[in-house]
């Protein structure tokens, strides 16, 4: 009596792997979560924020001049200002 059918050999079969591709799936399903969890979380973390604050500056003078190597005219001086 101890002898299966196959019919019935086959039909265990098909319960063991129903019952892994079921456990695979439930890790699965788990996995995804935490992923989505931890999504969730990065995007509620605090972020450092800067302030930027605008200067206005006022002169009395209408221009303004910066003069490197030469004068104020354009023309080129030496060594000792001349």
């Amino acid at each position: 009596m101890d002898e299966m059918t196959l019919a019935s050999e086959m039909l265990a079969e098909i319960k063991r792997t129903s019952k892994r591709w079921f456990i695979v799936s439930v890790v699965e399903l788990g996995l995804i979560l935490a992923i989505i969890g931890g999504f969730l979380w990065y995007l509620n973390t605090p972020v450092a924020e800067t302030t930027t604050t605008t200067i206005d500056q006022q002169s009395d003078n209408t221009s303004t001049n910066q003069v490197i190597g030469g004068d104020i005219y354009g023309g080129k001086t030496d060594n000792n200002g001349h």
